[in-house]
């Protein structure tokens, strides 16, 4: 069954950059602007068989850092400036490598130099 993971205006839509995580560890950043479309539903990102998306966020700017954590511990944190801008029709990138029955369990995205809470 399909539900809302993200929901905003067309108006910041159009001026944002967002992120999106799986629970397979899979990271991809992109326009907003590439999302705007006359339909009801938008598909952003590329799911392969099996996983699912987690998150999807606004990155205010190339200052913040993407935090993400598994349910065994594993934890990769990444740079926005680093996650390359991809399409919508795009996976991403694998952003935390995971062992066979591992998830992810946790994103947070943070300005370089916090702490997550």
């Amino acid at each position: 069954k399909e539900h809302p993971i993200f929901v905003t205006t067309k108006e910041q839509l159009e001026k944002e950059t967002l992120f999106f995580v799986t629970q397979k560890g899979w990271v991809k950043q992109m326009k907003g602007e590439d999302l705007i479309s006359n339909r009801t539903k938008v598909t952003g990102t590329k799911i392969q068989d099996g996983d699912e998306l987690m998150y999807v966020g606004i990155i205010p700017s190339l200052e913040f850092e993407l935090v993400l954590k598994s349910h065994r511990g594993t934890v990769s944190k990444i740079k926005a400036e680093n996650l390359p801008i991809q399409g919508k029709n795009a996976k991403g990138v694998a952003g935390l490598t995971l062992k066979e029955f591992d998830k992810l369990e946790y994103a947070c995205l943070l300005k370089q130099g916090e702490k997550c809470s």
